[in-house]
């Protein structure tokens, strides 16, 4: 482990500001295909700890910085497109949706520029011979294309499962359980019954080496 999130996921960050904005949910999706529209420079979002040696990650400022840009946005005539005191939406123009575009491109880059940084500094230290991207934001096709880029600028291969299997972590788990059921003894499987409490901070890698 080099790096965590000290925060949001970047996957929860998607889906905050999509649901911040009234674009449903899952964010990861609708957010990329919005964002596509937009243009991902025009406005500068906070790139957090990039100047920090640590490989840690931090999405909760740009969450915030997304949040007071957009209550601050106004049409031609100064009207707010949202009402300050429950971010409640006002009809939706075009205009908006410039702007709404805009926001959620530059938004995805910040988060996507930060990814890509603080993994190719990890390669460099760690000297790692290829990079794996995996998780819910390992559809998002900004990133896709941007590790690849970089990667390819460093002469380092980079692999994106098939995006059906990056959708939820079901998958991952089904895999630590065949392996946890294969290496337990065939006349013993271990079982566990509809009472069984939730561990959310189980760690996969403690399956006996899975």
């Amino acid at each position: 482990m080099l790096g965590r999130t000290r925060d949001d996921a970047a996957g929860e960050c998607f889906d905050k500001i999509a649901k911040m904005l009234h674009l449903g949910y899952p964010g990861g999706p609708i957010v990329d295909r919005l964002a596509q529209r937009g243009e991902p420079t025009a406005i500068h979002f906070p790139r957090a700890m990039l100047d920090k040696e640590t490989f840690d990650f931090s999405f909760s400022g740009v969450k915030t910085a997304v949040r007071t840009h957009t209550l601050h946005r106004t049409d031609t005539q100064g009207a707010p497109f949202f009402h300050d005191d429950t971010f409640w939406p006002l009809p939706v123009s075009p205009e908006w949706e410039k702007q709404r575009n805009d926001i959620l491109a530059s938004f995805q880059q910040a988060v996507v520029d930060a990814l890509v940084t603080k993994t190719l500094r990890a390669v460099t230290q760690s000297e790692a011979r290829a990079i794996v991207v995996v998780g819910g934001v390992a559809c998002n096709s900004t990133l896709r294309r941007e590790m690849r880029l970089a990667g390819e600028d460093r002469g380092i291969p980079v692999f994106f499962p098939s995006p059906i299997l990056c959708t939820d972590n079901a998958a991952m788990i089904a895999c630590a359980a065949a392996y946890r059921y294969h290496i337990t003894p065939q006349y013993y499987h271990e079982r566990d019954f509809l009472d069984l409490d939730a561990q959310p901070n189980l760690i996969l890698s403690n399956v006996n080496g899975c």
